[in-house]
């Protein structure tokens, strides 16, 4: 993952003197963490500073990740190509992990979903009951399937991870318009907390909101 600052003037950016490795003669100035395989979609919680990434796995497991905003100067290893989710990468059985890599706070075997969407922690106020859930998602839903996505939440509480539930039937399909849920790409977050899902596999974009 990349931090850079970006310029006036078009094409050209500096790097931030506070990365972590700034001024190194060795390794790329612009890093910020690495041992990341594909982070899809990040995010920032608007109240506690966290940020969320969704990381695609290989073969075995997807995981969330987080940065946590008590190390503001980055330089986190997040343990790839050694580590898939809390396991040792199947492909390299034999390479022994990073020694300060860091755990994900949660991930998941394909017999749940194959490629993670990286959400938001909801801050919204139309539903109360999701205040201070990340909510996040799966592209392509589990192994065996029909290849549809899920939505899914996890309670965070800043060290652990817990309550992990799918509630894709409970948004899909909506109840007006009884459209599917099909391959979601993306979520977004308007600026009043509230949020919406991308669905590539339609075009459509959609507001999670109560029911009425």
């Amino acid at each position: 993952m990349l931090r850079i600052h970006i310029e006036d003037t078009p094409g050209t950016y500096t790097i931030p003197p506070d990365n972590p490795f700034f001024g190194s003669p060795t390794d790329k100035q612009e890093i910020w963490a690495f041992g990341l395989r594909n982070p899809f979609r990040d995010s920032f919680d608007r109240v506690t500073g966290t940020m969320f990434l969704g990381d695609v796995g290989q073969d075995t497991r997807e995981e969330v990740d987080v940065q946590q905003p008590s190390n503001p100067g980055g330089g986190e290893n997040y343990g790839w190509r050694v580590r898939e989710g809390f396991i040792q990468n199947p492909a390299y059985p034999n390479d022994p992990p990073p020694p300060d890599a860091v755990d994900p706070i949660y991930d998941y075997p394909h017999s749940v979903g194959q490629t993670v969407i990286g959400g938001y922690v909801y801050r919204g106020t139309q539903i109360p009951t999701l205040a201070g859930i990340y909510v996040f998602g799966d592209y392509i839903g589990p192994e065996g399937g029909n290849s549809t996505g899920r939505i899914f939440t996890l309670h965070y509480d800043g060290s652990t991870a817990s309550n992990f539930k799918d509630i894709t039937s409970q948004l899909f399909p909506t109840p007006i318009g009884n459209f599917p849920l099909n391959n979601p790409s993306s979520f977004g977050e308007d600026a009043r907390g509230e949020l919406y899902i991308t669905d590539i596999g339609n075009g459509n974009v959609y507001k999670i909101t109560r029911r009425r």
